[in-house]
């Protein structure tokens, strides 16, 4: 992906939009494409928002899903699920990418927002023999120590959870870790989430699926707020 040309951008770049775009396609309907998506729409700007899996942000609930999905298509969103990009075309006046389905879109840019990865190729770290996978993540224990003890590392860059929330926390108890030599506090399993998408999504504990069939241990029910 060609990050330097002016009209394809990441989730941080898009915050130094330089023009108005008429029309733009989001590639990756996670959390950050479907929040974009929400954005852009609420401007007038015309949204493609391509989904490489079968349904909106999968690990919800399967109403909930759904009910995100209605009000996308109702406020304009066009949604194409399970597609993948072949190729992009950079142009002066927008991008043009290609889908391995033969779809050819149009737009005055492009917004990737297919995941994030840690921003660890300039540390160096093969230097001092740490490795990170292939999203450029640091593996830790339960004390936030990687595979060498006097490294922490807390945040997204090791992954899930990937909220502001816990990273707070997570500094929290590598900072006792790393003056105590060890950790008496810990995350709690149950992590509140906030979507900020239209209209917004919270959720907290377990979803349907993570009950594997047990309905005795699941009480659902709808409310307005």
């Amino acid at each position: 992906m060609d990050f330097s040309h002016p009209r394809i951008y990441d989730s941080d770049s898009i915050l130094s939009l330089h023009h108005e775009p008429r029309h733009v396609i989001i590639y990756g309907a996670g959390v950050i494409g479907c929040e974009y998506a929400s954005i852009f729409r609420g401007m007038d700007v015309k949204v493609d928002l391509i989904n490489t899996r079968d349904r909106l942000l999968a690990f919800l609930d399967q109403e909930m899903s759904d009910s995100l999905s209605y009000h996308f298509w109702n406020s304009g969103v066009v949604i194409r699920h399970n597609e993948e990009y072949e190729k992009i075309e950079g142009c002066d006046d927008g991008v043009i990418m290609h889908l391995k389905s033969g779809k050819k879109l149009k737009a005055d840019c492009l917004l990737y927002a297919n995941g994030r990865t840690g921003n660890t190729d300039s540390l160096a770290l093969e230097n001092i023999g740490l490795e990170t996978d292939s999203r450029g993540q640091l593996k830790v224990n339960s004390m936030y120590q990687t595979a060498l003890p006097h490294v922490y590392a807390v945040g997204d860059v090791i992954g899930y959870p990937s909220l502001a929330s816990a990273a707070y926390d997570q500094g929290r108890i590598a900072a006792q870790a790393l003056v105590k030599g060890e950790a008496t506090a810990h995350l709690i399993e149950d992590i509140p989430t906030g979507i900020y998408t239209i209209p917004e999504i919270s959720s907290v504990g377990k979803n349907r699926a993570a009950v594997n069939g047990n309905e005795s241990a699941l009480r659902s029910g709808p409310r307005a707020i």
